[in-house]
């Protein structure tokens, strides 16, 4: 195909905009750091799915990344280097579909500036920044992508090529939905207002037909079918606020009204616009306040697209959501600002001559939902409004000739888009990664200082920097709930040391890191504690004077430091009277320095102070030289005693590092603790897996580790048991067969000490990839006793077969000489549930698993000859029990009279003895004798099955019951 001149200087254009937006988004790699909190935790996702294949939620979101580094990787592009270009890469294509979109809609002229303004618009900058890897950029390059689609499609030439068109857009939105669920409803919501507006607007004048109305029913069902697919087949979760409302409610309503009034124009002899407009708004505001009265929720949820700007959950408004004001609008638009009012009049102007023109419909919609999303979510929302704002300016000003002179309208369209180019430049090259290079030394300490499966415990602000880069498991992060991250606040203002440190062993926490930036947060733990007078107060070094004939330094206007023979003094005057503070603390050769004052002369205030000397970097703040005032309430608070003083006065914990922005400290406690780590993330079929098991303890403690894996369908497939003490690590290694199912397998694993008693316990996981291996079929079946197993089956060529239970092998057996074989095993212990029992030639590489289900549940519900009894009376039971696995089964059904009840309520136990085959049913009648001294009260009797005995327990009635029980009152 033959491009025009035209078409490679229009390609060129575009291509010249794409560098300038590159070029203003890439400064932020000269940091080497993503930007903000999230990037870190999407980086540590992408990094575990690139390094183990799992499909992450929501579906998509981390592919381009992963692509992007396949492209890059031959050229020696490590996977953060890539990570961090993925989303220019992503913005880069955003333009290209808008300007698309823009061309579509209103012409080349307008789509040159529309795409110029986006690209250098301050406001679109933040989220489109190297490293910052965010989900409304990624759902943005489809959802504009699909409503150039969708105008495709309006302007097809044929029926087959509007629906190919339609379809394509639906596919286009689903993506959105994929990367970022919010992303999805916010286009779903603009459609369906543009769809609203045209199909009135349609009907008033009589036009017959409404493609617009037939492309978006079909693009909005492809999109809601390939979501709604993607959740049935776990692929993709949409989370979104108003997702089911909308193709519930909203979407079935849109299509319904369109609908309704493009059959209905042609059958209704009105010919007056006016009276024709009357109908469908009557429609509307009935359908309007009847849906709003009957669906009020999904009409909430559709408004509030991006969640609640108030959440419980939220503990304090981040700065992303912080109320938009004029200097933020003046910040993020630069001068184009005071043109969009101007460009506003001028496209509703062309709307109302032109009732006809979907485009400007369209793009009146999408600036009203954009200044809506910035009004409900704040700061945010600003970066989504921007493709709107942009194509409007860009309308208006690519028609300010209309207006003004036409030298006169180039010369002020080149220093409006100049102007807020120098500003955009301006603004990207102002933004610095919220992560410091102190912050990353301390960080990288954790890495190479601690166990690989600590866990540390912070302020929920920066879980996602411990885990993505000091690769520790936090406590807390930015996604935890507001009532697990109320408790920390509340021992951090508290003084008592004993508490925090019982919080931090129920979490496994042995490492605590506080960043010196807790003190500017102090103000958002009085916010979320609905507490005060916690706060510092910050005074800045203002100048040497002299005070009393002696030196000085004054900080900010009237607090004063002297050195005397006691140490350093701190005056605060206060209407020309001097009052000193009892206590004072400053670093002398970097150690830590506390002095304290009780001479009778002098006059003393509350509170103590801190001097700072280049030891104690605060945020946005330069300089080093500074004292902050502790007030009373704050003295004593740990938060203090970790910030500034070292852990004086605390005894449990050890500073261990520390530098002018983080300090870590150690807790010291008793504990016990066991660890199971896979020793890859993610294994392959047929591989050797191995567990390694680590034990950290504080005493002397030797015992043993229990270590079951269960597949993604909850078959148990190893089972194994080591002996391990403080002094050794120990692994424990099973095979996986070729067939071994695909997905994350489950490890549990509980620490026994030698009396068996359980003193901790533990769980991870791995991944486990499918691959085309080797396999053959193999059978199971009862042998001549229900305590042996036969297992046959049938290899290609003679050879060697190996069984082995939960990973364990048990048996070798050598095959006939046409491959046939059949081994008799003792059937082992074998736990409730399935059990794998994986057959494979270490020879040849073929595999099986077959699998023993032990399994015996009551089928009939408890019946009691009474449910009220008195001592000494007899009470009969009934019930049916059969055998639900592929095993026979023969045990004892018994009764412990005494379970967990406080005293015995039967006078005997019983084993009733049963022998059931795979399916079969048993029916027992038992009848027992309440003793005479069994406490009184509402009891309940449950089963229990432990290995191929069915056990019966009674309880209080307050203890749930487990499966079909009976409720029996004893009384006296």
């Amino acid at each position: 195909m033959k491009v025009s001149e035209r078409g490679w200087r229009e390609l060129a254009v575009v291509c010249g905009i794409v560098v300038v937006f590159l070029a203003i988004r890439l400064t932020f790699l000269r940091y080497g750091f993503l930007y903000g909190f999230d990037p870190y935790y999407h980086y540590h996702n992408a990094k575990a799915l690139l390094e183990e294949g799992t499909v992450l939620l929501p579906f998509g979101f981390y592919t381009p990344a992963l692509l992007l580094y396949t492209v890059l990787k031959p050229l020696g592009v490590s996977f953060y280097d890539a990570f961090r270009l993925t989303t220019p890469v992503v913005g880069a294509l955003t333009i290209v579909f808008f300007y698309l979109l823009a061309r579509e809609l209103f012409g080349v002229s307008v789509a040159r500036l529309s795409a110029l303004t986006l690209a250098v618009l301050p406001g679109f900058v933040t989220r489109a920044l190297a490293g910052n890897y965010r989900g409304d950029l990624y759902a943005m390059l489809f959802y504009v992508a699909g409503f150039f689609l969708f105008f495709k499609a309006l302007k097809a030439a044929n029926l087959a090529r509007t629906a190919g068109f339609s379809v394509a857009a639906g596919a286009a939105f689903a993506l959105s939905a994929f990367v970022w669920s919010s992303g999805y409803i916010f286009a779903m919501a603009v459609l369906s207002l543009f769809i609203l507006a045209q199909a009135s607007t349609s009907f008033a004048l009589a036009e017959r037909g409404n493609k617009a109305a037939h492309a978006y029913f079909l693009s909005s069902l492809t999109g809601i079918m390939l979501i709604l697919a993607a959740q049935k087949f776990e692929l993709a979760v949409v989370r979104a606020v108003g997702f089911k409302d909308y193709y519930t409610y909203i979407f079935p309503a849109v299509a319904a009204y369109s609908l309704l009034l493009t059959f209905t124009s042609d059958r209704i002899k009105v010919e007056s616009a006016a009276k024709r407009a009357a109908i469908p708004s009557c429609i509307a505001a009935i359908g309007l306040i009847a849906g709003y009265a009957i669906f009020t929720t999904p009409i909430e949820n559709l408004m509030n697209i991006y969640g609640k700007l108030i959440n419980p959950q939220v503990l304090r408004p981040t700065a992303e959501t912080v109320k938009v004001g004029f200097p933020m609008l003046w910040e993020r638009f630069s001068l184009l600002l005071l043109f969009i009012p101007l460009a506003f009049l001028h496209i509703l102007r062309k709307t109302v001559k032109k009732l006809q023109d979907n485009a400007s419909i369209f793009l009146l919609v999408w600036f009203a939902a954009g200044v809506f999303i910035v009004y409900k979510a704040g700061q945010r929302a600003i970066f989504t409004a921007s493709p709107s704002v942009a194509l409007l300016l860009g309308v208006f000003l690519a028609n300010l000739r209309t207006y003004l002179p036409k030298n006169l309208a180039h010369a002020a369209v080149a220093f409006a888009v100049g102007f807020t180019s120098v500003a955009g430049i301006t603004f990207a090259s102002d933004y610095a990664p919220m992560i410091t290079p102190e912050w990353n030394e301390s960080l990288s300490w954790l890495k190479q200082n601690t166990p690989s499966d600590a866990r540390v415990l912070s302020w929920w602000d920066y879980g996602y920097w411990i885990l993505a880069i000091g690769e520790r498991s936090p406590i807390l992060t930015p996604s935890s709930s507001g009532n697990a991250v109320k408790p920390v606040g509340e021992l951090l203002l508290s003084t008592n040391e004993g508490k925090l440190i019982e919080y931090m062993k129920k979490r496994r926490a042995e490492y605590l890191l506080l960043p010196t930036d807790m003190v500017a947060q102090v103000h958002n733990l009085e916010a979320i504690l609905n507490v005060s007078d916690y706060q510092y107060v910050y005074f800045p070094f203002t100048d040497a004077v002299l005070l009393f004939n002696s030196p000085a330094r004054l900080y900010g206007s009237n607090l004063y430091i002297l050195t005397t023979s006691q140490g350093k003094l701190a005056l605060v005057e206060q209407s020309g009277n001097f009052y000193a503070f009892r206590d004072v603390y400053y670093r002398k050769k970097g150690k830590l320095v506390h002095r304290r004052y009780t001479s009778s002369e002098i006059s003393f205030t509350e509170g103590a102070v801190y001097i700072s000397d280049n030891d104690t970097k605060l945020p946005l703040i330069e300089s080093y030289e500074y004292v902050l005032y502790i007030p009373p309430k704050m003295q004593s608070a740990l938060l203090n005693s970790f910030i500034l003083l070292d852990g004086e006065g605390l005894s449990n914990f050890t500073l261990v590092y520390s530098n002018p922005e983080v300090r870590i400290y150690k807790a010291r406690y008793e504990h016990t603790f066991a660890s199971i780590v896979p020793e890859r993330r993610a294994y392959s079929a047929g591989e050797v897996v191995t567990l390694l098991a680590k034990l950290r303890s504080t005493r002397p403690f030797s015992g043993t580790i229990r270590v079951g894996v269960r597949n993604p369908e909850g078959a148990l497939v190893y089972y194994g048991t080591a002996k391990i003490n403080d002094s050794t690590n120990v692994s424990l290694s099973f095979f996986l067969p070729a067939d071994a199912k695909e997905g994350r397998y489950k490890v549990s694993a509980s620490l026994h000490n030698p009396k068996g008693k359980r003193v901790d316990s533990t769980s991870t996981s791995f991944m486990v990839k499918g691959r085309e291996g080797k396999s053959f079929s193999a059978s199971l079946e009862e042998g001549s006793s229900t305590r042996e197993l036969i297992i046959s089956g049938k290899l290609p060529s003679q050879g060697e077969v190996v069984v082995a239970i939960a990973g364990q092998e048990i048996k070798r057996e050598s095959t006939s000489s046409d491959g046939s074989f059949t081994v008799a095993i003792e059937k082992p212990r074998l736990f409730r549930g399935s059990n794998a029992i994986a057959l494979f030639t270490p020879d040849y590489g073929y595999s099986a698993t077959v699998y023993a289900v032990v399994q015996a549940e009551l089928v009939r519900d408890f019946t009691l000859s009474k449910s009220r009894v008195r001592r000494g009376e007899e009470v009969t039971a009934r019930f049916a029990v059969k055998n639900t696995g592929n095993l026979a089964l023969k045990g004892y059904l018994s009764l412990n009279p005494k379970g967990n009840a406080p005293k015995r309520i039967f006078t005997e136990d019983f084993n009733l003895p049963y022998e059931l085959k795979p399916g079969e049913e048993a029916e027992f009648t038992h009848t027992f004798t309440v003793a005479q001294d069994a406490p009184t009260g509402k009891f309940r009797l449950w089963r229990e099955m432990r290995e191929e005995n069915l056990k019966l327990w009674v309880a209080p009635m307050n203890r749930h019951g487990k499966g079909n029980s009976a409720l029996l009152e004893v009384v006296e």
